[in-house]
């Protein structure tokens, strides 16, 4: 793509991916707008948008005992890691996906496109979508597929 790209999505497991790319493709261009992709019981999304690791599900009264009730792996943290903090800096917004759209996006992309994706992967897909919707048309959109379907 020539580092001709508008749009960077990934999640966040060790925060490798999203803390390295960002801060590349911000060294090259301030144009590309970095998005977290996260999962639903992940405190990674509200520390990108509001500064904290905060979700109402953990307000008092409310607290579950398994706090991270999501079926997506790999990705999602409610800690912060010394490589996401190298890139954080980078990151523009985050976009929460909840676990019944990342299943849904895995099976359509099986069924339509042949590929046979993760949940990790789907809910990239899914928070690509999100900001194809509203995105200029003619965008390029990238997304990381960094598992495969097979769990």
């Amino acid at each position: 793509m020539d580092h001709d790209i508008d749009y960077f999505i990934t999640g966040s497991g060790t925060g490798g991916t999203i803390g390295g790319v960002s801060r590349f493709l911000k060294s090259v261009s301030n144009k590309v707008k970095v998005i977290l992709a996260d999962p639903q019981g992940s405190g990674m999304h509200n520390r990108v948008k509001y500064g904290v690791m905060y979700d109402t599900v953990e307000k008092e009264g409310t607290r579950r005992r398994h706090q991270v009730d999501t079926l997506i792996e790999g990705v999602g943290l409610n800690r912060v890691t010394h490589n996401f903090l190298q890139g954080e800096h980078c990151i523009d917004d985050a976009i929460r996906v909840p676990d019944d759209q990342a299943i849904k996006m895995a099976r359509f992309l099986s069924s339509n496109e042949g590929l046979f994706l993760g949940s990790s992967s789907c809910i990239n897909a899914v928070a690509a979508i999100k900001i194809a919707q509203n995105a200029p048309k003619g965008s390029k959109i990238v997304i990381v597929a960094c598992d495969s379907g097979t769990r």
